[in-house]
C-alpha cells in the first residue's frame, strides 16, 4: 500500500506505506490495525527494489 512517493537525487523512487491491515484495534471497534510501515527504493531503469 505504497504512497508518499518521491524521487531521489540519483533518479530512484522512494515509496513509503503501510505493510498491511489485520483486524480491528481494539477488536470491537471499526479502526483497522495497521501492521507497520515500510520504505522501499525502486530503480526504474533496472526494476530493482530494496525495502527496509
Amino acid at each position: 500500500m505504497s504512497d508518499n512517493l518521491t524521487w531521489t537525487s540519483d533518479d530512484k523512487i522512494l515509496g513509503a506505506g503501510i505493510k498491511g491491515i489485520s483486524g480491528n484495534c481494539p477488536s470491537d471497534s471499526n479502526y483497522p490495525c495497521i501492521q507497520g510501515f515500510v520504505l522501499a527504493e525502486v530503480d526504474p531503469k533496472t526494476k530493482v527494489v530494496e525495502a527496509e
